[in-house]
């Protein structure tokens, strides 16, 4: 994949980028997007020709902690500035940074999932929120043809950052498709960084595009729509943090998920909310569109058919038993029940309830 992508730069690994524009930001400087060397010898990190050189990169977290941690090293060569922080100050934004990206890579839910160092390649609707948010929201509204993306997955590699497209023409490859890293565990930053790249991917200004989806109705629907899938508004806030940084917009929490429940205790007010769930992605409902959704790709199931059909020939051959003894075309729903039930539905045999609570009785 490094080979595939070619020479790498800070930008592109987009969350180094945000954290590093930020520091220029503060210390009044311009943002310096240097290329960015691997080797595979054990030497020194450092920066070298106007390039960060960085040796022994095992993951995504190795390469985006040694990338913030060269260039504010080396941040008044690269910048002629110097940052607004002290060694130590300088030491806690590094820990809290390393901290930042260790809980994206290793988020509790996923504990137990199964891990496959392998590449695999799937399609664009086995990611339900993004193909959900493409499919009834951004193709309706920008007038396009949805497209089912391939999606290639490599489990825990540094030469792809989050999600990158990576386009045929540009490239020169057979088929354009999207690289998403693995490794990345925490699924609302993960939808996030793949909702950047399908934009791209059908053929969208990304930046322009998600400016214009935060200023209208879209917001709003975009917003619904992940309440529905993550379990909490936390979750919904970090996939729009993810989007707001990334085309700067200064005044995020106007656009930010308000909890419902916290706006109500503010103001002292009871509202209602029917079925509560702590997931509504376990309701019924949500998954019988998700079943809407793939229906169209999958075939009849006679599995089922096979499995039941013995069943219902044995009930069917007794209720035709019964009509031929009574000589009529039908039988009476209570001879029904009794078949059902495997009683036997000749009189002498059948016992009334009432008569045998009859002898237990006191009245």
């Amino acid at each position: 994949m490094r080979t595939l992508i070619g020479m790498r730069k800070i930008s592109d690994y987009k969350l180094s980028k945000f954290l590093i524009e930020s520091a220029c930001e503060g210390a009044g400087c311009p943002f310096v997007d240097l290329n960015i060397r691997f080797t595979d010898k054990e030497q020194i990190d450092a920066l070298s020709n106007n390039s960060i050189c960085i040796s022994g990169a095992k993951n995504w977290f190795d390469i985006n902690s040694k990338i913030v941690l060269i260039y504010f090293t080396h941040f008044e060569q690269i910048c002629d500035g110097s940052l607004m922080m002290d060694s130590t100050e300088m030491e806690k934004v590094l820990d809290l940074w390393r901290s930042f990206l260790l809980f994206l890579c290793h988020d509790e839910k996923n504990v137990d999932c199964f891990k496959n160092d392998e590449q695999f390649v799937s399609r664009l609707y086995q990611f339900p929120i993004i193909w959900l948010l493409m499919k009834d929201i951004i193709c309706p509204a920008y007038e396009i043809q949805i497209e089912n993306v391939a999606i290639a997955t490599i489990e825990d590699t540094s030469s792809c950052d989050i999600s990158e497209y990576l386009d045929k023409d540009v490239l020169e490859i057979e088929n354009s498709f999207i690289g998403l890293n693995g490794c990345i565990e925490y699924d609302p930053v993960r939808d996030a960084f793949l909702f950047i790249s399908v934009l791209e991917a059908h053929g969208l200004d990304v930046h322009n595009t998600i400016k214009e989806i935060m200023s209208s109705e879209l917001q709003s629907k975009i917003c619904g729509a992940m309440k529905l899938f993550y379990e909490n508004d936390k979750e919904v806030n970090d996939f729009l943090m993810i989007l707001l940084t990334y085309v700067g917009i200064e005044n995020k929490i106007e656009y930010l998920v308000v909890d419902s429940t916290k706006k109500a205790s503010n103001k002292n007010e009871m509202i209602k909310e029917a079925q509560f769930m702590n997931n509504l992605s376990n309701s019924f409902w949500f998954f019988g569109l998700l079943e809407k959704m793939l229906e169209p790709s999958r075939g009849t199931d006679w599995s089922v058919y096979k499995g039941l059909n013995p069943w219902f020939r044995e009930i069917q051959d007794k209720i035709e038993e019964e009509q031929k003894k009574a000589g009529r075309d039908g039988v009476t729903y209570e001879s029904m029940l009794r078949i059902r039930s495997g009683e036997n539905t000749k009189e002498e045999n059948n016992t009334i309830l009432e008569k045998n609570l009859g002898s237990d009785r006191v009245w």
